[in-house]
Formats: structure tokens, sequence, C-alpha cells
């Protein structure tokens, strides 16, 4: 709360939001790969002006196994999974292409969501 704060008098509420957003990627995957042993970021990641709440593991859970429920040739079975592993909203990742899809020296996969 207190660097949103900070940070809001210089920057627009929609330029924090995306600085925090960038900052909680980098906290899943510190956290993912063992960096980290929690992430403490989840009550940063609202819009500052939002009254939305994040979903919370019991829902996400739900949708995934909803996800892994449906054909393995389903299109929305990996909507849904990739929604839940990227926490993309599902719009932008609908528009994805294959060319958003990287392999990266280290080999790591990654997906460019702009």
């Amino acid at each position: 709360m207190a660097l949103r704060d900070r940070l809001h008098p210089t920057c627009a509420s929609s330029t924090v939001s995306k600085l925090i957003v960038k900052l909680s990627v980098v906290f899943f995957s510190a956290v993912e790969n063992g960096q980290l042993i929690k992430a403490y970021d989840k009550k940063l990641t609202k819009d500052l002006d939002s009254t939305r709440k994040a979903f919370t593991l019991i829902q996400v859970t739900k949708v995934m196994e909803y996800a892994s429920n449906l054909p393995e040739t389903s299109w929305r079975r990996w909507l849904l999974s990739l929604g839940v592993i990227t926490r993309g909203r599902l719009n932008e990742i609908s528009q994805l292409t294959t060319s958003d899809i990287q392999s990266l020296e280290s080999d790591v996969i990654a997906i460019h969501i702009n």
C-alpha cells in the first residue's frame, strides 16, 4: 500500500497499476522457482481506483479443476489454464499468437503478452 501511495502523486493510476503488476510477476516467478518462500504482493495488485477483488486460491483451484476436466482438444481448457498460469485477462490471452510464445536462451519458455 505504501508503494502505491508513494508512486501515485507522480504517476497516473494506470501507470502505477502496471508497474505493480510487473513487480508481482517477478515475485510470483521467484516463488515458483524457489527463490522466495512467499510473495507479499497480493494487496498491491488491485488498481488504485478498482473495487474488484482478486480471486481466492480456492476459486483459482476450482477454475483449474474445471479446465482440467475439459477435453484436451477444447480451446476453453487451454484458455482457462493460461489465464490461471499467467493471471492475464482472458480477452488478452485469446489474442495470443504462436509468435508470442518464445523460447529464451536459458531454455525458459515465455509468453509475451503485450
